[in-house]
């Protein structure tokens, strides 16, 4: 996913998804889940990769339990309502 928005981790949070957040380059980020997180199936990995454009690359694997929907309007910091519709998702 490629967003003009930083993904907001109070979505993690509010989804009772414990995590790590952990810098592993420059501009690069992971959010580790823990266990009892994976073991909801709704995220089994989750990364941000910062752009030079100011873009945020998100790279997830997500679970059986996993709601696009609900991630793209409510995990990202959007400076409006409908931001999230500005949001690139590619499947690969």
């Amino acid at each position: 996913m490629e967003s003009p928005f930083d993904l907001d981790p109070a979505y993690l949070v509010k989804g009772g998804l414990k995590h790590v957040f952990q810098k592993t380059g420059e501009g690069r980020f992971s959010y580790q889940l823990t266990r009892e997180a994976l073991k909801k199936n709704v995220i089994l990995s989750l990364g941000v990769d910062r752009g030079t454009s100011g873009t945020f690359v998100v790279s997830l694997v997500p679970g059986m339990k996993f709601d696009l929907e609900d991630f793209l309007q409510n995990g990202f910091r959007t400076r409006e309502k409908n931001g999230w519709q500005r949001i690139i998702v590619e499947a690969v």
